[in-house]
């Protein structure tokens, strides 16, 4: 009867924060008890109905305004050669900025996991977005040497303008 009501007081918590706790905890919207997202399919690329390639990825291009953990910020994304696509996070706030710039492969589904290797630290910086429509949600993973300690990636954008 425990393991029932833990898992029922799981759902409540998450709620609020639908798509991304389901990308923390590995599983897609739709296996933890969410509702799709709203503006197109769920789940990660490997589950998306989608077609490869630039069609998919249409919906993606534009100018993203929005905030940022610490700071306000924008997402351009942009086709780039082949099937790839272009994404440049900006960030700042008094005391705090960063930036990324990053190619990737077109994505076909409303998730994509853009990673690079930090040279003097060795990390590798992990940044998820999540597409809701106009709505694109960050999640980053030590990203620390690309911005200021008092902002990250992790926040909230919404179209502004669409790509061609």
């Amino acid at each position: 009867m425990m393991v029932g009501a833990k898992r029922w007081v799981v759902r409540v918590a998450a709620a609020g924060l639908g798509v991304l706790v389901a990308i923390l905890i590995g599983s897609t919207p739709a296996e933890i008890g969410f509702a799709k997202p709203r503006g197109g399919p769920s789940g990660s690329a490997v589950d998306s109905d989608a077609p490869a390639g630039m069609s998919a990825a249409r919906d993606w291009l534009g100018t993203y305004e929005g905030r940022f953990e610490g700071a306000k910020g924008t997402i351009e994304i942009s086709a780039a050669e082949g099937d790839r696509i272009a994404v440049n996070l900006v960030i700042g706030a008094p005391g705090c900025s960063g930036s990324l710039t990053l190619d990737a492969p077109a994505p076909t589904s409303d998730r994509l996991v853009l990673t690079t290797a930090d040279e003097f630290t060795e990390d590798v910086c992990t940044i998820t977005l999540v597409r809701h429509g106009r709505v694109i949600e960050t999640l980053e993973d030590r990203c620390l040497a690309s911005h200021g300690m008092q902002c990250t990636f992790t926040g909230r954008a919404k179209r502004k303008t669409a790509g061609a």
